[in-house]
């Protein structure tokens, strides 16, 4: 999901921004006007809104054995670790819920759209989704999908579902197997997570509607100060991050969810 969000950096503890709600109801003010005669006011509504600056980190105890004998398992940690704090960073950005600790994702934000649709027919559904999207004027430009569902919709064995290079009569299941599977849906990158539930899929305009802002990137840090750890041979391994996240139109977003 990273990698369809604008990115930026900050060093504030929160970020002001503004939200514009609605803007549906108020785009359509402006009308014709003959000479002499007063001209319409209209009105646009923008909601102050804060996105503060949140903190996800995780650690893992390792004796310093292990570290000095086998540096491919301290390589290995430090991966490992940096992919959990990844993770965690994806279901934040998606599904936060914006209390607490907890950066508010974008599934979770006000005033997103909303779109249902038949698991028969993933690709369809996706496509309404984007025409909701053009509808209030956005450009979508990516989705989110589980796995599962994105393998299902690639997978379908249905005659009617055709590839576009085929031809007027031959079903999908005759080739994909033998190629590689697409990576855009509509000509939109498809990001496969695990943070998305099955049955639902994020459509938008992610580098237009919101942005990340990274306030200290994700670094690993070692000390063995925690309890007892310095008398006995042992250090903690550390990963953190700093970020926030603001939507900025959240009507550019629609969340599908298929039956």
């Amino acid at each position: 999901i990273r990698d369809l969000l604008a990115t930026g950096t900050t060093e504030l503890q929160a970020i002001p921004y503004i939200r514009e709600d609605n803007p549906r109801i108020y785009e359509a003010g402006a009308t014709s006007v003959a000479e002499g005669t007063a001209k319409p006011e209209v009105s646009i509504l923008f909601t102050p809104d804060l996105a503060p600056v949140r903190k996800l980190a995780a650690w893992v105890p390792v004796t310093t054995e292990i570290l000095e004998d086998a540096p491919t398992l301290a390589s290995y940690i430090n991966a490992r670790l940096s992919y959990m704090l990844r993770v965690r960073e994806e279901e934040q950005l998606l599904n936060g819920s914006g209390t607490g600790a907890d950066i508010r994702g974008i599934t979770q934000t006000p005033n997103i759209q909303t779109n249902t649709g038949a698991r028969t027919d993933f690709a369809a559904a996706i496509g309404t989704s984007i025409g909701q999207v053009e509808s209030v004027d956005g450009d979508a430009d990516g989705l989110a999908m589980n796995p599962l569902d994105y393998w299902a919709m690639i997978t379908a064995r249905h005659a009617t579902w055709l590839d576009a290079g085929l031809g007027a009569s031959s079903p999908v299941s005759s080739t994909l197997p033998y190629g590689q599977a697409p990576q855009t849906v509509w000509g939109l990158p498809a990001v496969r997570s695990r943070s998305m539930a099955v049955n639902q899929i994020l459509v938008g305009a992610f580098k237009t509607a919101a942005m990340l802002f990274d306030r200290a990137a994700a670094n690993i840090r070692v000390g063995d100060q925690h309890a007892d750890y310095f008398t006995n041979n042992k250090v903690a391994i550390l990963i953190e991050e700093r970020l926030a996240l603001a939507v900025f139109r959240p009507d550019w977003f629609v969340l599908l969810t298929t039956s």
